[in-house]
């Protein structure tokens, strides 16, 4: 019997990431995330995906003192290395764009809403090499916000046998987790 492992941090889970492999992350927002998953995995190729618009979405998330669009110019100046491709663009139009079974590792933080998380861990499935990794951010409850939209995604997943949940970290709030890609 598979069980899911406990870690207390993102930091513990990005260390279990392959090494060297081709990575991407959905929803960068202002690329804190995004140098830690660089630093931890040390990728041949690191995608970085956000629409890097304000939009009602967007807005919601969003002090509003911080001016979005100026966002993916923050993160070309914290990761200015080659083998990071900005790319400002919806995340599943990314995900269709790019081959099947490309990637090493996913990790989404895009939408949070139910629909959208969903077709994203849908198409990571074909995307993520077989036994390649699938992870993501804010697998909590958050009643203002997304509701239950992340948690019902990556547990359809699971529950469709796509998706074997491994690690779970013990964030204090916006819990981590990750999976590996069980596809047929």
């Amino acid at each position: 019997m598979n069980k899911i492992i406990e870690i207390s941090n993102k930091i513990e889970l990005y260390s279990l990431f392959p090494k060297n492999g081709v990575g991407a992350e959905l929803g960068v927002c202002q690329g804190d995330n995004a140098i830690l998953l660089y630093n931890y995995t040390q990728p041949s190729s690191l995608y970085l995906i956000d629409i890097w618009i304000k939009n009602e979405e967007t807005y919601k998330h969003c002090p509003s003192h911080l001016h979005y669009d100026d966002w993916m110019d923050i993160v070309a100046k914290k990761l200015p290395h080659s083998n990071v491709h900005l790319v400002r663009q919806d995340t599943i139009k990314w995900l269709d764009s790019i081959p099947d079974d490309f990637l090493d590792w996913i990790y989404i933080d895009s939408s949070h809403a139910y629909d959208h998380v969903s077709v994203e861990y849908s198409k990571a499935i074909k995307k993520v090499k077989r036994g390649g990794i699938i992870s993501g951010h804010d697998f909590c409850c958050h009643p203002k916000a997304w509701k239950t939209g992340v948690i019902r995604a990556v547990l359809n997943q699971v529950q469709n046998n796509n998706l074997l949940l491994t690690h779970i970290t013990s964030e204090h709030e916006m819990v981590s987790i990750m999976g590996v890609n069980v596809k047929s």
